[in-house]
């Protein structure tokens, strides 16, 4: 109701005049000390618990506090300094304006922590002191702006924001983690994380449409041939072959999307879009020259199990190159990230072709690639036409090349490895 105002301490006198009650009972303090002035008469002792914790300009005086007769002194004595004119009242914000600067801060801490994560101490650390530098501005021109609560809603909204932004990108690369870390190489994963901004929709891998080369490899006759072993030794067998195969992809920059009975699928120029038909043809000749690598592991694999008693592994590749859909397949519980499309379909039905003399013996791994696929490795790999192939389920033949190898791969030249 207009009855209060901020006691300004910056300006208030070192000390008073004191003297004990009885003195001035006994006539002991002159005339002087107390006609014309205002006397505030009061205990100061300890015991009286009137003592108070005041921002004192001029030192510690008192480690217990000031007194309350001093506290009303230094009121009074502001109050003759304002009536006199030699000072004037400290300014305030109206109540709105507090509550206002209180939100906007909160809101800016908010957007703040919203930034890059290596900059957001720095900017909520300058912001805090901005704001009280603000403060002790206004103050020497006789304004008052409260800094406790805009700080307390600067540093809460950011410290807020910060635990949540913290919290949903430990989700993110767990997901991207459980996606990607086992079926690609660990340059792959990280780069995956460094551009999940771009990768990711709404928390999770959204769906894309981009040209990929999908491999598809089988054993043949696993069944026949599984039937020798017990349930034990076959477990063995399938899953030696399935880890050297997919750490061999993984090497050769290509994405294992699924593993199906004996065979896997495997996918390169996932999960980022390319750009450009050279990328796309990089792309085709990587996973070319992983085929031609997974030949050369299965040589390895197949000596390994002649010494364990274990039967050998004849395989088949298939391989094409088209426009796929990549994203996430599966329920909330159980995702995956895959392509669909045709040339899933036709890398499958050119893996599984009966059509093509091939001698198993001789050569335990057969490799077919599309015409798709061939032109974009011709500069790479010797290749065999078989002419048009009637593939399963489809009503056109598709032309299908036998790929022979053309020397070993450089992998440290771009555009061969991602």
């Amino acid at each position: 109701g207009g009855y209060q105002f901020l006691i300004d301490f910056r300006r208030a006198r070192e000390g008073f005049d004191r003297f004990v009650l009885r003195e001035l009972l006994d006539g002991r303090v002159a005339d002087t000390r107390v006609r014309d002035r205002i006397v505030i008469v009061g205990t100061t002792a300890e015991g009286a618990h009137d003592i108070f914790d005041v921002p004192t300009p001029h030192g510690a005086r008192d480690v217990f506090g000031m007194p309350g007769p001093e506290l009303h002194g230094h009121i009074a004595e502001q109050l003759v300094r304002f009536g006199r004119g030699l000072h004037r009242p400290l300014a305030v914000l109206p109540g709105a304006a507090e509550v206002a600067l209180v939100v906007v801060l909160a809101v800016l801490g908010v957007l703040a922590a919203l930034g890059p994560a290596r900059w957001a101490a720095v900017i909520v650390a300058a912001g805090l002191a901005g704001l009280w530098g603000v403060g002790f501005a206004a103050l020497r021109v006789d304004v008052w702006v409260p800094a406790a609560a805009p700080s307390l809603a600067w540093v809460s909204g950011a410290l807020v924001t910060s635990a949540w932004s913290s919290s949903r990108e430990r989700r993110e690369r767990t997901l991207l983690k459980d996606l990607f870390s086992r079926h690609v190489s660990a340059t792959i994963a990280d780069q995956v994380w460094a551009q999940r901004h771009e990768f990711l929709e709404g928390g999770r891998p959204k769906a894309q449409r981009l040209v990929a080369t999908v491999l598809f490899l089988d054993i043949r006759d696993s069944t026949r041939t599984a039937e020798k072993l017990d349930a034990e030794d076959r477990m063995r067998w399938t899953n030696a072959f399935m880890d050297a195969m997919g750490n061999t992809i993984g090497e050769y920059g290509g994405l294992v999307d699924d593993y199906f009975g004996d065979g896997i699928k495997a996918d390169f120029g996932v999960p980022f879009a390319r750009e450009s038909e050279e990328e796309i043809a990089a792309d085709a000749t990587r996973a070319v020259y992983c085929a031609f690598a997974l030949r050369g592991e299965l040589g390895a694999l197949n000596r390994g199990f002649l010494l364990e008693g274990l039967p050998p592994v004849a395989m088949r590749i298939g391989i094409h190159t088209g426009a796929v859909v990549a994203g996430l397949l599966g329920s909330r519980d159980r995702l995956k990230y895959t392509t669909v499309g045709e040339p899933c379909v036709i890398s499958q039905r050119v893996e599984s072709l009966d059509t093509v003399a091939h001698d198993f013996d001789t050569d335990p791994c057969r490799i077919l690639i599309t015409e798709d696929t061939r032109r974009r490795v011709a500069h790479h790999f010797e290749t065999e036409s078989l002419g048009p192939v009637a593939l399963k389920g489809k009503t056109e033949p598709l032309e299908v090349h036998r790929v022979f190898h053309a020397g070993a791969p450089d992998l440290a030249q771009g555009g061969v490895q991602s």
